[in-house]
């Protein structure tokens, strides 16, 4: 995470790396299947295509977008304002987190990072759900997924939602004049 802070804080998602790999192949697999499955039905068929056959080509599609979608969720930070610059905010990060009642580790050569690990989740894994709070300049970072011990493509979490929606909440109460909507 050290390395990947820089990046971060430009781009707000985390780069593309090594771990990366079986996701992004997995996803471009189903997607060039179901881009096959689409013109072998649409383009090289003679007969009508039928009503089902519509349907099973959208549910498809749908199916390969919401999968591009939730995988790029689960890279993406969201922003939200924040009214001081980034020693202040490691402060104001520290201080919400702490009113929240949540255990945080931090990185000790990275103190702008902030991470809340859950218990495991099920009974048999070791699946938890990691949210990652990183104080920048004028904003703080917020991103939420799922980790284990082996590969999935598991959903993003949207705990994150939650956790944002309460920090502008307590940045109102104890900063009314600044601007705290979320920026994606």
């Amino acid at each position: 995470m050290l390395n990947d802070l820089v990046f971060i804080n430009k781009h707000k998602r985390y780069p593309m790396s090594k771990k990366m790999i079986i996701p992004v192949f997995s996803l471009l697999f189903i997607l060039i299947a179901g881009s096959r499955m689409v013109y072998t039905t649409v383009f090289l068929r003679k007969s009508d295509i039928s009503v089902m056959l519509w349907i099973a080509i959208a549910l498809v599609f749908i199916s390969m977008c919401g999968m591009l979608y939730s995988f790029y969720n689960i890279l993406r930070f969201r922003s939200i304002p924040a009214p001081f610059p980034v020693n202040e905010n490691i402060k104001l990060v520290n201080e919400f987190l702490r009113s929240q009642q949540l255990n945080v580790f931090r990185h000790p050569q990275a103190p702008e990072v902030f991470q809340i690990l859950s218990r495991p989740l099920g009974g048999n894994t070791e699946q938890r759900e990691v949210m990652i709070f990183i104080a920048d300049d004028r904003r703080i970072l917020i991103n939420s997924h799922f980790v284990n011990q082996q590969w999935t493509l598991s959903p993003q979490s949207r705990n994150y939602r939650k956790m944002a929606n309460r920090l502008k909440e307590w940045l109102k109460i104890h900063y009314p004049n600044t601007d705290t909507g979320v920026m994606a």
